[in-house]
């Protein structure tokens, strides 16, 4: 996941020299008072700068005390607008790079006690399909299913619908990551 900064409107900085444009920004990096956020590389949800007189700009700055938005220039200077005009959200966005592997259970439904789970691999942004393959567990014998390092416990399933809490995720399996005990399950339901 990563850290993005959602301007929902359009926001005039530096006296008016500067608009930030409604759009993401990536963070690319914090200090003790602020944080930066890169113009671009957000695909079609971009934000951008708009610029009349100034210097060229380099991203888009959060001063974190303030809530107030800022462009910094080449130049190290900033261009800073009133707080009460920013109307913006931090939020955690997935990314996928080009060269991303996505790894993909899908419920197909239940005949008697078994159940059917599609596996996928896509690569990248295209979404490329690499792999696929179907497989089958039956209940009766255990609740908990593992495909590729992941591990689900089922908690009911019909034909249509499938709950289950994941015990370990395919990022899990892959980098080995310890499990932490939570008291809340990570329950989900999915309708087919």
């Amino acid at each position: 996941m990563l850290d993005v900064l959602n301007v929902q409107s359009p926001v005039k900085v530096g006296l008016g020299h500067y608009t930030i444009e409604q759009g993401l920004y990536a963070l690319m990096g914090s200090d003790e008072s602020a944080n930066y956020y890169k113009v671009g590389g957000m695909g079609s949800e971009s934000g951008s700068i708009t610029m009349g007189i100034g210097q060229q700009y380099v991203s888009v700055m959060l001063k974190r005390k303030e809530g107030e938005l800022c462009v910094t220039t080449i130049h190290s200077t900033t261009a800073c607008g009133p707080s009460s005009d920013s109307r913006y959200a931090l939020i955690k966005k997935p990314v996928i790079f080009e060269d991303s592997v996505q790894q993909t259970l899908i419920y197909n439904g239940k005949i008697g006690n078994k159940i059917t789970l599609g596996y996928r691999t896509t690569v990248g942004k295209s979404q490329n399909q690499a792999y696929s393959n179907n497989v089958e567990y039956d209940l009766g014998e255990s609740n908990l299913v593992g495909y590729k390092g992941a591990e689900i416990e089922i908690l009911e399933a019909t034909n249509r619908s499938i709950r289950y809490k994941v015990i370990r995720n395919f990022n899990d399996a892959i980098n080995f990551a310890p499990q932490v005990p939570s008291n809340k399950p990570d329950e989900k339901k999915q309708d087919i």
